[in-house]
């Protein structure tokens, strides 16, 4: 796949060692030239198996607050809670680093024909059970489904996984970072205002949440709130 040959000569930065990023370092890891990986958390914690990875620089705390970081690094993967405040991505865009969110990543690893087995939930409201619910529907049904994303079980941990429909909650903060997401079918459920203090306006807020159509075609489905 064409993103496994483009990271494996590339020097990546992983910003923010949560869920998400310790699951981005698990997936690349073999396949990236080398990781920084950052969180401004002194006090983060890192499983022993990532502190093992020779290719994997960690680095915690004020010490992650260091413009000099960026010197070597080609592509920035960004944890959906790390802002576009935060100081290592403000610098990276300054200097046209790319940055992209786990969400976009994920997607760009998977084989087409899993592509078009997606389903995307969005919403200020009832994410996580809407797809709780689609995910046991498709089950009775017969299908092998993932439920995955902001539910707790990141997209990238699913990329191996073959024949699946997937089915994945997707917040505010992931769709500030993709550039080619498209999921076959769009939901989104319903929109009030919230994370304000994030994205900084109602307004911003909602073109986020849209942006869950932004790269759907003629071909895919967009499920949308009549009432709201």
């Amino acid at each position: 796949m064409g993103i496994l040959n483009y990271i494996k000569n590339k020097n990546l930065m992983v910003v923010g060692l949560g869920i998400t990023g310790i699951s981005v370092i698990k997936n690349i890891a073999e396949i990236a030239s080398s990781i920084i990986a950052v969180d401004d958390n002194s006090s983060a914690k890192i499983p022993e198996e990532i502190k093992q990875l020779k290719n994997v620089n960690i680095i915690i705390g004020k010490s992650a607050h260091n413009s000099q970081l960026l010197e070597e690094v080609d592509l920035i993967i960004s944890s959906p809670g790390i802002s576009g405040s935060h100081y290592l991505i403000k610098r990276a865009n300054l200097i046209n680093i790319p940055v992209w969110g786990e969400l976009e990543l994920a997607w760009s690893m998977l084989e087409k024909n899993e592509k078009i087995n997606i389903v995307a939930v969005t919403g200020t409201n009832g994410k996580t059970t809407v797809v709780n619910l689609i995910g046991k529907i498709l089950r009775d049904a017969g299908y092998k489904t993932l439920v995955c994303g902001n539910v707790g079980n990141p997209l990238i941990n699913t990329v191996d996984k073959k024949n699946f429909f997937r089915i994945i909650e997707v917040s505010s903060f992931q769709l500030e970072r993709i550039n080619s997401f498209n999921p076959h079918v769009s939901i989104v459920l319903n929109i009030t205002s919230d994370h304000i203090d994030r994205h900084g306006s109602i307004k911003k807020y909602v073109d986020l949440k849209f942006n869950i159509l932004k790269y759907q075609t003629i071909n895919d489905y967009a499920l949308l709130n009549y009432d709201d």
